[in-house]
């Protein structure tokens, strides 16, 4: 009966990762469709660039091309338990900082940084830990150097427009949104000892709080970017895969950008390697090349 149970498990995993498998492989756009210019090209399919893209080509009057150096996400990455399987493997970037005065238990002091080098960048091979990052950052940006638009007010409705939040007792303190495309789930399960550690940081005069809410100071059952059914809610699986824009939204994994070509001060195009083939297409409009997170 062991050995049943276990073949079946196998069975089920298998098949899963399949069909998740053949889901991402149909959001690349086929090489004879891909034009010689777009209106916008977005550089990277990471957390920020696949919401970009999709957001760009949602009107449907413009054409996107999005371009990512590294493969098409595999069906084991939609597994949230398998994220140790990705770090210093084909789809990570492999970065490690310069020797510094940190990093004692590191070879040479330098501390690796995870990057996904894949379909969904680093929101594909992280530990799916959803953390804003404290209200305070937000406010000093704007306020002490210049970020206009960037205080926590004015960016929580659009933290809250992405959100679904599944957390009913999470929903009510108005902090989260709960119709965007990526789910948000508190942990189901967590380890006995976690529960015992918040219990003795608890007793010590701490709060049990909403990271994401109005108090971010205290104990807290982690929240994941896990849905229901226990799938990555990577920024990928949800806005970009499966492409719901595949008439002006193109996408070409293994397609590693090496240079941004100018006029003058204006950025026209990219040149970009693929199958060992240099390209290059322009931009009518713009080339954006979103900014990296950090990745948790």
């Amino acid at each position: 009966m062991v050995a049943t149970g276990a073949i079946s498990l196998f069975l089920s995993v298998a098949l899963f990762m399949l069909q998740n498998y053949m889901r991402h492989q149909s959001i690349i756009t086929d090489d004879h469709l891909i034009q010689s210019a777009y209106d916008f090209i977005v550089v990277g399919s990471g957390s920020a660039g696949s919401i970009v893209a999709s957001r760009l080509a949602e009107s449907g009057q413009v054409r996107v091309l999005l371009l990512e150096a590294g493969e098409i996400a595999g069906g084991n990455t939609d597994i949230p338990g398998a994220y140790w399987l990705f770090f210093n493997s084909r789809i990570d970037w492999n970065y490690t900082h310069d020797e510094g005065p940190v990093g004692i238990g590191f070879r040479h002091r330098r501390i690796p940084e995870k990057k996904g080098r894949v379909i969904g960048g680093s929101g594909s091979i992280n530990t799916l830990i959803y953390n804003r990052g404290h209200r305070r950052c937000f406010d000093d940006w704007a306020q002490l150097f210049g970020a206009n638009g960037w205080t926590y007010k004015e960016v929580l409705p659009l933290f809250k427009l992405w959100e679904n939040q599944t957390d009913p007792l999470l929903v009510a303190n108005g902090y989260h949104g709960t119709s965007g495309p990526i789910q948000v789930t508190t942990w189901q399960k967590p380890a006995p000892i976690m529960l015992l550690h918040q219990q003795a940081v608890n007793e010590m005069g701490f709060k049990t709080v909403d990271i994401n809410g109005p108090e971010q100071f205290g104990t807290m059952l982690g929240q994941a970017y896990i849905g229901t059914d226990g799938v990555r809610q990577s920024s990928a699986n949800g806005y970009i895969d499966p492409n719901p824009y595949p008439h002006n939204l193109h996408i070409l994994a293994n397609a590693y950008v090496t240079r941004i070509l100018f006029e003058d001060k204006r950025a026209v195009g990219v040149q970009y390697v693929r199958n060992g083939l240099k390209q290059t297409v322009f931009a009518k409009r713009e080339v954006i090349v979103p900014s990296k997170r950090q990745n948790y």
